[in-house]
């Protein structure tokens, strides 16, 4: 089988766009991320993003137009993926206009379990978007978003989170983002194993004052968490132990070595068991009358 031209070991494409690739541009523009349009295209992102302005800027534009049901799903799609600039150029609508419509949703949200329609896109949205985006995607009360998403055992992406986590004003954000993931952390994985609980701002925070001067172990005890999902956190946040505490682990470390080293050279040499006491030589007055 010959290899496919999008293979991921094939090297940044260059030059005309086919037809196909133009028309999946056009139909997926603005509810992909940028690394999905690069995986997808092999192209430069900036060669993508110039693509794309050329195909929407042709088209007439549509501001102050009336809404249409088929623009409200595009701009559902977009919506959490896209800012509101190229949301707006794919729509081909001023970005105050854009601005409008999204309110205009947000005051159309309505109570209600969710169908098993919007449980599935729910399912398929969930890990990348935020919550209040979410809402609007589907309708829903925010409230009813997070509790569907913890009976569907659903959570956020990992790439999501790190991305809200270096975002100002993040730490509201994340524990907004961290609700609906509670009722699934006390699930049990495909495994049946518990899950771990996620990391939270608090417990990054404490493990950052910890972990220098503290063992893997000590601070799994602490944190509630495995020694390895320890180890990997801190790689993550470039954390390292302290001198002060490498040097003390060193010396413990020797006095261990010494100390299993004597034990074990005591055992290959045992000291010789204790002799028995010789039994006393009977009298000789007893062996006389013994005689008689």
């Amino acid at each position: 089988m010959p290899p496919s031209r999008h293979n991921r070991t094939d090297p940044m494409r260059r030059g005309r766009w086919s037809d196909y690739d133009t028309r999946w541009l056009e139909n997926c523009y603005g509810g992909c991320s940028e690394a999905a349009l690069v995986q997808r295209f092999r192209r430069p992102i900036r060669s993508i993003h110039r693509r794309a302005t050329e195909i929407f800027s042709i088209k007439k534009s549509r501001a102050g137009a009336a809404w249409e049901a088929a623009e409200d799903e595009r701009l559902k799609m977009c919506l959490g993926v896209s800012p509101i600039p190229t949301i707006a150029r794919v729509l081909r609508r001023d970005e105050p206009d854009v601005r409008g419509r999204i309110s205009a949703l947000a005051l159309s949200i309505r109570s209600g379990a969710l169908t098993g329609a919007e449980c599935a896109r729910l399912k398929q949205i969930y890990g990348t978007r935020d919550n209040e985006m979410i809402a609007v995607i589907l309708g829903r009360e925010i409230d009813e978003i997070c509790k569907s998403a913890g009976e569907l055992a659903l959570a956020k992406d990992k790439a999501y989170l790190k991305k809200q986590s270096s975002a100002n004003g993040h730490h509201a954000t994340a524990r907004r983002e961290t609700n609906g993931a509670a009722h699934a952390d006390d699930k049990n994985n495909k495994n049946g194993t518990p899950g771990m609980p996620r990391w939270t701002d608090d417990k990054i925070a404490v493990l950052r004052e910890i972990y220098p001067n503290n063992s893997n172990v000590d601070v799994a005890k602490m944190l509630g968490k495995s020694s390895k999902s320890i180890m990997s956190k801190a790689h993550d946040l470039d954390i390292k132990k302290s001198a002060e505490f490498l040097a003390k682990m060193g010396r413990i470390n020797v006095g261990k070595r010494y100390e299993s080293n004597g034990k074990a050279k005591h055992q290959l040499n045992p000291p010789p068991p204790p002799r028995a006491a010789e039994p006393r030589p009977p009298e000789r007055e007893e062996r006389a009358a013994g005689n008689e």
